[in-house]
């Protein structure tokens, strides 16, 4: 790019606006800490299961003061993230929000070192586009609000960028040391900044001495790594690493078919679920990369001043996911960085940009790179639109529906012709055909058919730039605005009562279990436990287990086949995830098949509980105030149960008063409008029943059986 010295007002931005915009991508990422994650973020429940399970280890050795209390070993795979956390929980004590505070932070300082090394490479005002960028970003900043242990190693790969920008001999050394950190205490998956930093110092320097520096930094990383975590537990990471790697997802792409591996590098674009939520970093980083590596000039200039880093490590990891046989959108949060800083320096390059002369690409490192960059444009476009179509369409059947079943069912069927994978391929080609000869005849469409100048002002070019600094800037505020004016608190709400209504002995299972009472002292165990494993549940006492979804149904099913049947339900909450708006607590019985299980003995709310089940009214009426009695919590759910008894006890007046006085402790329940429209539309007031059920529908938009209700009632 250049080694230009940076202008005198590329200087006074950067010092004027750096810190400003580093303290509002702070702001934004705490700004309501404890509200759900937006349902579109990830095709995976892994935003919600993963990042307190992660982290697991951390939460025992604050509380318990042991590291490892079960089976659960992810210590050895984050053990960065679980260092960091231990220290915040050690400080703040363990919760949801200290976690999500370290996150945060994490994040900021993400952001932060992308620019400090845009500034190194490309000059101030690149660095400050790409803080601003990356700042707002809704992708890279809702990630940031999830306590994933992507955020500890992504961290440390941009802090790597930077060092490897200083050229002298220490920062070389720092380089290699903190890249392979990421990799070997952050998380294995930042392997592919490793081949990255290697190509941008061999070409740089071309000689073996840098390669060397950078190399021994990596050698002592891998030393204190073999020393502190490979030789004690080796058989536990490479049982893991052989589980994530083919036990659990399958074997790679590329071991099933040529075929597969290479349309798995395309495939990676529509599993990140990252590029529809930054189509203009996508566009232009896209662009920066491919050309920095398909042209030699490009590369070889890039190379020098530094800019080919975020070229190659963007490319890295995208080549190393498309190797992988799964890869969860929050894996991409070690790309997202690189993405961000290349969309910053093509924007950078347009805004120096004079007037140029369009000339079509005659040479083979001019078309390949064009062709490739377009035919990818076309492919993640084509997905960006069946997203924002596929979520349009959502909000405007929502009841009352804004638009007709015909209209809804034409838009259906002309996405449902780019649907499919294979599809997607056929589309983008045909597109691209026409985009690449459009590019080639360009000078002439401009000089013969409208008979103008094939010389492009400077000027259009510095206004492209900023519109796309702007669109950028719109895109992620725009999104993260509809977040905030639609968030809701279901996680949050289920973590405040759940405690209070099993005993202080008990044993919860479940994928859901670390987040869930991760700010309490309840003995957790996460997921199912150990594929394969018997008498897991003797083993560990499990008294209760949490399921979400027929995906943990089927898991569950799996592990412990019949053991379903014998469950029996404490509670069931709202959720707003993307495959499904239940989450429920259930009891164990204290022996399964013959064999003792536990002790456990259940408490006053899941006696009444289960008499509601049981239809017992008045007994479950009894238990709750003998809970109340013996000092226990006014739950907005006791308080919906207790009105469920009421009513069916024939006193609707006091049911009514009940419900409306578990709506005033939790507002945002929709189930709490969803029961008090069914006791209005119980009195006949089908015009109060409707206004409740809206209500509750805006809280759960996702719920089929409320829409269906409320469609029926405005007919």
């Amino acid at each position: 790019m250049s080694g230009t010295p940076a202008s005198a007002s590329g200087e006074r931005a950067w010092r004027r606006w750096s810190a400003p915009i580093l303290l509002g991508a702070l702001a934004l990422r705490l700004l309501w800490p404890l509200a759900d994650p937006p349902a579109r973020l990830s095709w995976s429940n892994g935003i919600y299961t993963d990042p307190a399970t992660m982290v697991h280890a951390a939460r025992n050795a604050a509380l318990f003061g042991e590291w490892i209390r079960d089976y659960n070993r992810d210590l050895f795979v984050f053990p960065l993230a679980n260092l960091l956390t231990f220290l915040v929980y050690s400080v703040f004590g363990p919760g949801r929000l200290p976690a999500q505070v370290l996150s945060a932070i994490l994040g900021t300082i993400t952001v932060g070192a992308v620019g400090w090394a845009l500034r190194r490479a490309a000059g101030p005002r690149a660095a400050v586009i790409g803080v601003l960028i990356g700042a707002v970003s809704f992708w890279q900043l809702q990630f940031s609000r999830i306590p994933v242990g992507e955020n500890a190693a992504v961290a440390l790969m941009a802090l790597a960028g930077v060092a490897v920008l200083g050229r002298k001999k220490r920062a070389l050394f720092l380089a290699g040391l903190l890249s392979s950190a990421a990799v070997l205490f952050g998380k294995y998956h930042a392997i592919g900044l490793l081949p990255a930093l290697a190509l941008l110092v061999t070409l740089r320097s071309r000689s073996v001495r840098a390669p060397a520096i950078l190399a021994s930094g990596g050698v002592v990383a891998l030393a204190a790594w073999v020393v502190a975590i490979w030789l004690p537990q080796h058989e536990h990471i490479a049982g893991h690493v052989a589980r994530q790697s083919t036990g659990l997802h399958g074997p790679m792409p590329f071991a099933e078919s040529i075929r597969e591996g290479l349309g798995e590098f395309l495939n990676t674009l529509r599993r990140a679920w990252l590029f529809y939520r930054m189509p203009v970093e996508a566009t232009l980083g896209g662009l920066f990369a491919f050309w920095t590596l398909g042209n030699t000039a490009a590369r070889r200039r890039r190379t020098e001043d530094g800019t080919a880093l975020f070229a190659f490590w963007f490319l890295g990891m995208w080549f190393y996911y498309a190797l992988l046989p799964y890869k969860a959108p929050r894996y991409f949060v070690l790309l997202t960085p690189a993405l961000v800083g290349a969309a910053a320096i093509q924007i950078e390059i347009m805004l120096r940009s004079r007037d140029i002369r369009l000339r079509a690409p005659s040479t083979w490192d001019t078309l390949a790179p064009l062709a490739l960059w377009i035919y990818c444009f076309s492919f993640g476009m084509l997905d960006t639109l069946k997203h924002y179509a596929s979520m349009s369409l959502e909000y405007l059947t929502i009841p009352p529906s804004r638009i007709t079943q015909e209209v809804f069912q034409s838009v259906v069927g002309v996405f449902q012709r780019i649907d499919t994978f294979h599809q997607g391929l056929a589309w983008a080609g045909g597109i691209s055909i026409v985009l690449f000869l459009l590019a080639l005849w360009s000078p002439e469409i401009l000089t013969r058919v409208l008979r103008r100048s094939d010389r492009v002002p400077g000027r259009v070019l510095n206004r492209a730039a900023r519109v796309a600094v702007g669109l950028a800037v719109a895109v992620g505020l725009g999104q993260y605005a509809w977040w905030a004016t639609h968030r809701t608190t279901f996680i949050h709400d289920v973590m405040e009562t759940m405690p209070a209504m099993i005993g202080d002995d008990a044993v919860v299972l479940g994928p859901m279990a670390p987040l869930l009472f991760q700010d309490t002292k309840c003995q957790i165990l996460p997921y199912f436990g150990p594929m394969g494993e018997r008498g897991m549940l003797s083993r560990h006492g499990v008294t209760h287990v949490l399921v979400c979804g027929s995906g943990d149904e089927r898991n569950l099913d799996d592990r412990y086949p019949r053991l379903r049947d014998e469950l029996a339900m404490v509670q069931s909450w709202p959720v707003s995830t993307l495959f499904s708006s239940t989450l429920a607590l259930y009891r164990l019985p204290a022996a399964v098949e013959g064999v003792p299980i536990h002790d456990y003995r259940p408490t006053l709310f899941e006696e009444g509980a289960a008499a509601v089940v049981a239809e017992k009214w008045d007994a479950a009426l009894e238990k709750f105030a003998q809970y109340r009695a013996s000092g226990g919590e006014d739950l907005p759910e006791i308080f919906a149960m207790k009105a469920i008894c009421l009513w069916n006890l024939g006193d609707l007046d006091k049911a009514g008063e009940l419900l409306e006085e578990a709506i005033r402790l939790r507002p945002k329940d929709p189930l709490g409008y969803q029961n008090l429209g069914a006791l209005a539309l119980k009195r006949g007031d089908r015009s109060r029943a409707l206004e409740l059920w809206m209500s509750a529908l805006r809280l759960d938009r996702e719920n089929k059986d409320l829409q269906e209700k409320v469609v029926e009632l405005s007919r």
